[in-house]
């Protein structure tokens, strides 16, 4: 049996059926081309706005599949996410970050007035602003550790 990281999944379907629709939602499709390539750009701009920094990252969005997208950008980045309801009320939101303590925030254009409002005094990364970015930064390579290389 093969184990795989979940952002080898995405890797193996970009190789194998690039146009085909990886990802769809109620606002519409997105190929696993276009998926990884908005990934790999979020990714690049965690890298780049962070420098370095590793730790928690908080994506504050409706469920779908920009979310999605943001997710495998911050494994991309060889980082960890945690995906908050941009509903909860910032009370909740608040003490998920006392536990959680992310270095910084990914929203959308949409939930940014939202985020806005937390106070958070970290970094906050808007989708539609990663994929502008033309940094060329050398990705991480994540390496598959023992866990996910071994038979049961």
């Amino acid at each position: 049996m093969e184990f795989l990281r979940i952002t080898q999944m995405l890797d193996k379907a970009y190789v194998a059926t690039p146009e085909k629709v990886g990802f769809a939602d109620e606002t519409g499709e997105m190929s696993f081309r276009k998926a990884k390539e908005n990934s790999l750009f979020v990714a690049r701009a965690i890298i780049d706005k962070l420098a370095g920094k590793q730790g928690n990252i908080a994506i504050i969005m409706p469920s779908g599949m920009v979310e999605a997208v943001c997710l495998f950008g911050v494994l991309y980045s060889n980082n960890v996410f945690s995906c908050i309801d941009e509903k909860s009320p910032n009370e909740r939101i608040e003490k998920i970050f006392s536990i959680l303590n992310p270095i910084a925030i990914i929203t959308d254009e949409k939930t940014k007035e939202k985020v806005d409002s937390l106070g958070f005094d970290g970094t906050v990364l808007v989708y539609e602003e990663c994929k502008k970015t033309n940094s060329n930064i050398e990705l991480p390579v994540i390496e598959a550790n023992e866990e996910t290389t071994k038979e049961p």
